[in-house]
């Protein structure tokens, strides 16, 4: 028994850290449905969603492989290779936001608030590399700790961000936020890495070696990622630009954000213990095929009950907690309760292309899952259907596509 407890210790310990953040960011949700109209939210969400580019950018993916790295030599290289990235990110931010300030005006708060969100997801992306650093070191505890004060931050944050829609302090307020992020992330490296000498690496040939040693994660890995990002929001993209900003879009903004809140918590949770994990038992022999089903079933039969509530309860659901004026986003969200769970499922079968070195096929299954949605898109305007039947279709065809790629990268991982 305290074997098992022993296990579930770094997944605890990362739960920890992400909850109280989490727990608060959706409870600040029918306080934005109450600030918000439809349109605003939807406009809200489309810009939150088209930020996270950003942050798919910012470390090149070189973040992923520190925690199959063999020693800190390696890992001082990759750490390298993120702050290259997310100081280029920055960089690219800082002129936006400069050419846009020149001429702002109360149009202009939309575009201004994206470019300090793209920045408050970069911060995001250099915390992923400190925590990644601690996982390596095994020091979930620590991790659990960081997590905690991030996600805490972020939830406030968004306060600052509803403001800006409201008023010209918001602007100021996310300016702050933005700072005192900063502040965090350099109290916590100097904490936790002043007594590493060599954090970051300056060995011209080391680097070399390692950056053609993981070259598939920039290569290959943001590829699929960014397909599997941009199929899996293609709805912020498709619906603006062909049907407009149309109550829809707001209504499956709130169902979106409604979901994603506790599926990110348990994928952060997940994730990165399960890549640590079984990398470690990849390195002593073959490819640990039965702990990676366990995973998935475990997983799968959590989320059911939950997903079954929303699927025969959402309209109820939604109209309790958000009032009745967002009655119809809980009938879209019965239709997206199962994508969101195989967007879960799908986190640790991507962590096991990883660790076998295996990027190219799940860059083919991502390309086959974005082909097939864009089609399906093409459809509805051929055949000119309304945005609700698109966007429940969509939504019925994704989460199928999903199972459909879990189910064959199965049978793929338990060849190798």
């Amino acid at each position: 028994m305290s074997n098992k407890v022993s296990k579930l210790k770094p997944y605890l310990f990362i739960l920890s850290g992400n909850l109280v953040g989490t727990v608060l960011q959706f409870l600040l949700l029918p306080v934005l449905t109450r600030i918000y109209s439809v349109d605003d939210f939807a406009i809200y969400s489309i810009i939150v969603n088209w930020s996270m580019v950003a942050y798919l950018f910012s470390t090149f993916r070189y973040d992923t492989p520190i925690l199959q790295a063999i020693n800190q030599e390696e890992v001082s290289s990759l750490n390298t290779f993120c702050f290259i990235g997310s100081v280029l990110v920055a960089i690219v931010s800082f002129i936006l936001l400069y050419f846009n300030i020149l001429s702002v005006s109360q149009e202009g708060f939309v575009f201004v608030l994206a470019v300090l969100t793209s920045c408050s997801f970069l911060g995001y992306s250099l915390v992923e590399v400190v925590c990644k650093n601690l996982l390596f070191f095994e020091d979930y505890k620590s991790v659990g700790y960081v997590r905690s004060i991030i996600t805490v931050f972020t939830a406030i944050s968004q306060i600052g961000l509803s403001y800006l829609f409201i008023s010209g302090e918001g602007l100021i307020f996310a300016r702050l936020m933005a700072i005192l992020l900063v502040l965090i992330i350099s109290v916590i490296v100097i904490k936790k890495y002043s007594s590493i000498r060599t954090m970051f690496s300056f060995n011209l040939a080391l680097n070399r070696i390692v950056f053609k040693k993981y070259i598939n994660f920039p290569k290959v890995d943001f590829p699929s990622n960014l397909l599997n990002y941009v199929s899996s929001n293609l709805p912020y993209i498709f619906i603006p630009f062909y049907f407009g900003l149309v109550p829809e879009m707001g209504l499956y903004a709130l169902v979106g954000r409604t979901l994603q809140a506790p599926t990110n918590l348990l994928r952060n949770s997940i994730k990165n213990v399960f890549h640590k994990e079984i990398a470690i038992r990849y390195q002593s022999g073959k490819f640990p095929f039965d702990y990676l089903l366990k995973t998935l079933l475990i997983i799968f039969f959590g989320c059911l009950p939950f997903a079954l509530l929303i699927v025969f309860f959402g309209a109820e659901l939604f109209s309790f907690l958000f009032s009745n004026e967002w009655n119809e986003a809980g009938e879209i969200a019965s239709y997206a309760a199962f994508f969101f769970v195989t967007l879960l499922l799908r986190s640790p079968v991507q962590s096991s292309f990883q660790i076998i070195n295996l990027q190219k096929n799940y860059f083919k299954l991502e390309f086959i899952d974005f082909f097939v949605k864009v089609f399906f898109t093409f459809l509805s305007i051929l055949f000119y259907w309304n945005v609700l039947f698109w966007l429940k279709g969509f939504l019925i065809i994704s989460t199928l596509m999903s199972f459909f790629i879990i189910l064959l990268s199965l049978f793929l991982l338990r060849k190798h």
